[in-house]
């Protein structure tokens, strides 16, 4: 009989405290996934935009995709290397309700002529 409540008490003591470690697992998950999909989002943001070259025109926006459901926004920032020649692109991701933000840069090339032109249009 003692074994019976010994059994019982052990149970019932183990049940809820494994159920609060299930929560924090699942939270902490949930925090990964949301957080591997802000920088998947910013690197493939950042190729599009290279590609497309809009980040010359638009520098945030969101995503048009109908699955992200507008959860997601991006800005980009274009600044000077410290070469010539040498640009940096960087995209940064923030997941609108969780606050997860991840950045992905890239070095761009800017061909000399380029250079002396965006000079000579701001003299």
């Amino acid at each position: 009989m003692v074994e019976v409540l010994v059994a019982a008490f052990i149970v019932a003591v183990a049940v809820p405290s494994s159920m609060g470690v299930f929560s924090v697992l699942a939270k902490g998950e949930s925090r990964m996934l949301a957080q591997e999909d802000v920088t998947r989002l910013a690197s493939a943001k950042l190729k599009e935009l290279i590609a497309t070259q809009e980040y010359l025109d638009s520098p945030e926006g969101t995503f048009e995709d109908p699955t992200l459901e507008n959860r997601y926004s991006w800005t980009s920032e274009l600044e000077q290397s410290g070469t010539e020649t040498l640009e940096l692109l960087t995209v940064t991701v923030t997941h609108s309700s969780s606050g997860e933000e991840a950045s992905a840069s890239q070095l761009l090339f800017v061909p000399p002529e380029q250079i002396e032109e965006q000079q000579g249009g701001q003299q």
